[in-house]
């Protein structure tokens, strides 16, 4: 006769055995849906069923395969003499020296900080309009907007340099130094940005605290 005390350890290892059949499906799944997020989404479309799988690339992509341009030598040879800004770039601009150097530059000074990447949409299709790499000087730059020149020059898009350049007075002499004319904030918010507000130069170049205007010779 099987005592009656004999269905417990039974009943105990049926009971741990699906407690950790349990454990484990849910944990497979978990991770199949984590697997699941970092794919990009099925997207079929009928009659190209057979289509690569469309790829994302991110700010982390870009700048992994950068490769950042040597300064210009002869912009670099032309600083002693040409007037000086107290304002430099963002390290992630600059090459391995320590510089950066655009030729020919378009230049937009405002007096509105950059925070919003719909502030920038006006500024990038003006210079790829006319094929010309951008400098754009202000009193401060987001870290979005910042992210989004990064994007557009390491891509090879537009070639650009934010200039953060905190006082009114030196932000009035980059604009005269470039022949433009420094704009507001609500101009800037509305896209209204007239030919006469742009300004350019030979060339401009830039290291981490200082800009250098370079004219023409």
């Amino acid at each position: 006769m099987i005592p009656p005390w004999w269905g417990i350890p039974v009943i105990l290892v049926v009971g741990i055995a699906v407690v950790w059949f349990g454990w484990w499906h849910d944990r497979r799944r978990a991770r199949h849906a984590a697997t699941a997020l970092r794919e990009p989404p099925p997207r079929p479309t009928p009659g190209l069923d057979d289509s690569p799988q469309p790829t994302y690339t991110t700010e982390d992509d870009l700048r992994a395969g950068a490769v950042h341009p040597e300064a210009d030598p002869a912009l670099i040879a032309r600083r002693p003499g040409s007037p000086t800004l107290p304002a430099g770039t963002h390290g992630a601009f600059l090459d391995a020296s320590g510089l950066a150097t655009l030729r020919d530059p378009l230049v937009l000074v405002t007096d509105a900080p950059i925070t919003e990447d719909h502030q920038l949409l006006s500024l990038l299709q003006c210079a790829r309009r006319g094929a010309r790499p951008l400098v754009i000087v202000a009193p401060a730059f987001s870290p979005d907007a910042l992210g989004t020149l990064l994007a557009n020059a390491l891509s090879g898009r537009i070639a650009s340099l934010p200039v953060t350049l905190t006082d009114a007075d030196q932000r009035l002499r980059a604009a005269t130094l470039t022949g433009g004319h420094v704009v507001d904030a609500d101009d800037l918010a509305s896209g209204f940005l007239p030919p006469h507000v742009w300004g350019t130069c030979h060339g401009w170049v830039s290291d981490a605290t200082t800009s250098w205007v370079v004219r023409a010779a």
